[in-house]
């Protein structure tokens, strides 16, 4: 599955992520506007002014200099196209794969069990 130190970044990486979902003082301002476009499905633009020196301040050295990740929002599981996204300069920003997106999911849940659970969430990273 892999080592102990996996585990520990995950279940890292996984509480900051559970902090963001908790509590969004990180996002100043959120802006969100939806076209149905019918049949062929829908258009979804959001727009969020984030507050960087509470991300900064969560994020605690954790994921070292230059780089703070973000969840962008929680859809219901599905196909989304077009996916892109935007830094404030216009410039694209990167996404991360989906092998990386499971593994910080997996780092939720694990901090979520550590929270209700903490003989599991140990039993879970051996």
């Amino acid at each position: 599955m892999g080592s102990r130190g996996d585990h520990a970044k995950l279940l890292m990486e996984g509480e900051f992520m559970l902090s963001l979902l908790e509590d969004p003082a990180w996002i100043n301002r959120r802006v969100e506007n939806i076209h149905v476009l019918g049949p062929a499905g829908d258009l979804r633009r959001t727009s969020l002014d984030i507050n960087v020196q509470e991300l900064v301040q969560r994020a605690n050295g954790r994921f070292g200099q230059g780089r703070i990740p973000i969840h962008l929002g929680w859809q219901q599981k599905g196909l989304t196209l077009d996916f892109s996204v935007w830094g404030p300069d216009g410039e694209s920003t990167s996404l991360w794969s989906s092998d990386r997106d499971s593994a910080v999911a997996f780092g939720v849940l694990l901090a979520i069990v550590k929270e209700d659970a903490p003989e599991l969430a140990a039993v879970l990273s051996e």
